[in-house]
């Protein structure tokens, strides 16, 4: 472009040496006018395709660009010089007006995370904990109105997923820990070529999605540098504070594939009780989890035990008490179904004579003039013991108790009804409420105006089942519809609905 400026500035200084010049000069000139169109005509913008993803909006916002292109102008080359390019529905474009050019050739690479100022072969350090790391390998290209380059983009790591799972739903994962020769923890990247350099085993790596429940369904995710040989590995297993130290022989961890163990706890310890390879996973965008200290009431807990502000198809309850990081949810609905307590006579050992002293039935905050025998006055933070039924909020416990005592007696009969207890097992870090976690449920959603969970999850109608024992063989039932609680119905017979409630 500055060349053809210069001639055309000669030519006219040309034209101004006399008549004789002036008609080639203005031919001249017209014929660098028609160049000049036609290499603007040229110039296209370039669009980015991931294949393989048709139909659907690629997952990845953002993309690295490098196009080492054969420009004229600086501001051309460095638009394409390492630029970030963003989803515009199915493709990535530049937003830089100047990312154009008349360069079909020009070899293309792209990456993901976008990385500023890097070049095709240029190399940074990566220290653990890593994340997932992606390049392009350009699969087609076709011009018109742009330049359209289609992507298969590439996994740069190997991922190992551990998935912890125990007896005891209150089981509470502190950490994990991968230490190994061949456990990499540095190393040289190329973010768009995917190679790694000088790959450095110093000290372990550790899972950044720990500090939860060990049973809460939660996939623990560690990327690595990729390796070419299988390697010896241990792996400690932080739990209530305790390590648990397992050894075992990893196969080699080749990019882009997938090494899964299963871990389960039970009364004598730790175990990897499962384990597969997935030579081609599949590649999903890594939402990052909520800061610390940032869940609130209202949040949702999703099926792989994260914390979320909105709602969506993977949320399965709404957080109804927290410490900015850890609490209870309830249930976005009722399981399907009746179910009674137990098919046999077992007990957790913790029982509630009593819901306040006195009585065992009654209606919580009643609006209407009800006898004072029939009232019961509840609120959040009023001082009813732990030992009465409606000051015990632990229903985590009492369902533990419950599951321990049923595997010890060995179920009995239910005559075919579905009970309690097989309910709560088909739903990891859920529990049955007790009757003190109900009791706070219906007032903040029939009670307390100021709420947030209204609205939230699906109504609470008809009778519900708690995990509270009001006697040997008898329980506490909740009737929302009327704010009822009732006590001494039967284990065995009496059937009712079950809203759970979530650690997490």
């Amino acid at each position: 472009m500055q060349a053809f400026l210069m001639i055309c500035i000669g030519l006219l200084l040309a034209s101004c040496g006399g008549e004789k010049q002036s008609k080639s000069t203005v031919a001249a000139i017209e014929s660098g006018e028609k160049t000049r169109m036609e290499w603007q005509k040229a110039r296209r913008p370039v669009e980015i395709h991931i294949g393989g993803m048709e139909g659907t909006p690629p997952a990845w916002p953002q993309l690295g660009v490098y196009m080492a292109v054969n420009a004229t102008t600086p501001e051309e080359r460095q638009a394409f010089a390492g630029a970030v390019f963003t989803r515009k529905g199915e493709v990535y474009v530049s937003p830089n007006r100047n990312a154009v050019t008349s360069d079909t050739t020009a070899a293309i690479s792209v990456c993901h995370p976008f990385r500023k100022g890097l070049g095709a072969n240029d190399t940074l350090r990566l220290t653990a904990p890593f994340r997932e790391n992606l390049y392009g390998v350009e699969t087609s290209r076709s011009i018109g109105n742009a330049i359209e380059s289609t992507f298969r983009l590439q996994s740069s790591m190997a991922l190992l997923r551990i998935v912890c799972e125990s007896d005891d739903l209150r089981d509470w994962l502190d950490g994990i820990t991968l230490i190994g020769d061949g456990i990499y923890t540095e190393g040289c990247y190329q973010p768009y070529t995917g190679r790694w350099l000088d790959r450095k085993a110093i000290g372990g790596i550790q899972a950044e999605s720990a500090n939860c429940l060990l049973n809460n369904g939660r996939k623990h995710d560690l990327y690595l540098i990729p390796t070419e040989t299988a390697c010896s590995t241990t792996i400690i297993i932080r739990i209530n504070g305790k390590d648990h130290a397992l050894r075992t022989m990893l196969p080699p961890l080749t990019a882009g594939n997938m090494t899964h163990l299963s871990i389960r706890k039970d009364g004598e310890g730790v175990a990897i009780n499962g384990s597969w390879v997935e030579t081609e996973r599949s590649l999903a965008y890594e939402h990052r989890m909520m800061p610390v200290d940032s869940v609130q009431t209202g949040h949702y807990l999703q099926r792989d035990g994260t914390i979320q502000v909105g709602r969506d198809t993977l949320s399965i309850a709404v957080v109804i008490e927290t410490d900015g990081r850890h609490g209870k949810a309830v249930a976005l609905s009722d399981c399907q179904g009746l179910f009674v307590f137990s098919g046999n006579g077992v007990s957790s050992g913790r029982r509630f004579p009593t819901i306040d002293g006195t009585r065992k039935e009654g209606i919580i905050n009643p609006t209407n003039d009800i006898h004072a025998d029939d009232r019961i006055i509840y609120k959040p933070g009023m001082p009813y013991p732990d030992d009465c039924a409606l000051g015990y909020a632990d229903g985590a416990s009492l369902t533990q108790g419950l599951g321990e005592a049923n595997i010890q007696k060995k179920q009995g009969s239910s005559f075919g009804r579905q009970t309690m207890l097989q309910e709560v097992a088909r739903h990891p870090g859920g529990y049955a409420p007790s009757l003190g976690e109900l009791a706070k449920l219906y007032y903040l959603l029939e009670c307390d105006k100021s709420s947030l969970l209204k609205g939230s999850i699906a109504p609470l109608q008809g009778e519900y089942l708690t995990c509270s024992e009001s006697g040997k063989d008898s329980f506490y039932l909740m009737d929302f519809t009327n704010g009822i609680v009732t006590g001494g119905l039967s284990k065995r017979y009496a059937r009712a609905k079950l809203r759970l409630f979530y650690l997490f």
